[in-house]
């Protein structure tokens, strides 16, 4: 948040909130001018305000804070910092909470009537005091939700309708940068903004929705991958994984030109014969492909898993599948690269459907 303004980007106020929580930005607003207009004393205290409900599950999930907030958190990080709380915010609101020497110049508002759980129940959410609802699971409770409390649905992605004959096809990320064991490494977190900019920029040529999502619920990160794609892969054809630390290099070739040109790979590879045209190769090497192939990956150049950090799904039963049976196989320190291999060893049946 702190690094914005080296993009031009300023405010005053900032909504930080995960993909499972749906916020009113309108009763934000108009909470804000309210309490500038009616009580100058707290009126001044807005720049600092850190606002949400911080004694709940949900506590790390949406809040609002001031810009001169920000600054005061990361000036006292060591100060506040607490291993009970993951989240810093969080950190600072329970070192006000328990120590005398407090950071004066934080204006926090618990308020567990604006910002609250979703209880899978619709009637449960107050219309007047309701400012946030979080731990959305499904689509669906994001409609209800949006619906019972007015706010004007924006799309979460840049929604487009493939040409006649085109898969639809989403460009999926990580929104996440540390995991349970251990924060993301410096490096990750310094190219994390050009990251998310390079996949957004191609998803946007080719007209492909870009889905960053959160990966963080996981012990490890590299497994809330899964989840991610669980999440997308219903909606799409293909969903494209990338990673954090991986970048698109060529961004005039579309996933569905790709596709197009491993029709051919498969046609060379069951057809083997010189003498067939390329044409051909391309139409027997389709008929395979959409009949067998669910997931691309890298092909290893050695050692026993591969790079799943650019990873190609397609929307099948045999996908979901394959995903319960990786995630299934796991153990404590494992990667999925490690558990997708094992499986692929473990099952070679596995194999000609990747």
């Amino acid at each position: 948040v702190n690094t914005q303004k080296d993009y031009n980007i300023t405010f005053d106020h900032l909504v930080l909130m995960d993909g499972s929580s749906v916020v009113s930005l309108e009763m934000i607003e108009s909470n804000l001018s309210y309490k500038k207009e009616k009580d100058k004393e707290i009126s001044t205290k807005l720049p600092n305000i850190i606002w949400g409900n911080f004694e709940t599950p949900i506590a790390d999930n949406m809040v609002i804070i001031g810009a001169e907030a920000i600054k005061t958190i990361l000036e006292n990080k060591k100060v506040i910092k607490n291993s009970k709380y993951s989240n810093l915010i969080t950190q600072a609101y329970f070192y006000n909470k328990e120590n005398s020497n407090k950071l004066e110049a934080l204006f926090f508002i618990n308020d567990n009537e604006g910002f609250i759980l979703w209880t899978g129940k619709v009637n449960d959410i107050p219309q007047g005091t309701t400012i946030g609802v979080g731990n959305l699971q499904m689509a669906d409770d994001f409609i209800q939700v949006t619906e019972r409390l007015s706010i004007s649905y924006v799309p979460a992605c840049h929604y487009t309708t493939p040409s006649e004959g085109e898969p639809k096809i989403a460009v999926v990320t990580s929104s996440s940068f540390m995991d349970r064991f251990i924060d993301c490494k410096k490096s990750i977190i310094d190219i994390a903004f050009e990251s998310v900019e390079n996949k957004r920029i191609y998803a946007k040529k080719h007209e492909y929705p870009f889905i960053p999502l959160p990966t963080y619920r996981r012990e490890m990160v590299t497994w809330g991958n899964f989840d991610a794609i669980k999440m997308t892969l219903p909606y799409y054809d293909w969903i494209l994984w990338i990673d954090t630390n991986s970048v698109i290099t060529k961004h005039n070739v579309s996933v569905s030109e790709l596709i197009k040109k491993f029709y051919l790979i498969v046609g060379n590879r069951i057809v083997g014969d010189a003498k067939v045209d390329e044409e051909e190769k391309y139409k027997r090497g389709k008929e395979e492909f959409d009949r067998t192939v669910n997931v691309v990956v890298a092909e290893p150049k050695g050692g026993n898993e591969f790079n799943a950090g650019m990873l190609l799904i397609k929307h099948s039963k045999w996908s979901f599948g394959f995903i319960r049976n990786v995630q299934a196989t796991r153990n404590k320190r494992m990667k999925e690269e490690g558990a997708m291999w094992t499986l692929l060893e473990e099952f070679p049946d596995f194999k000609q459907r990747v």
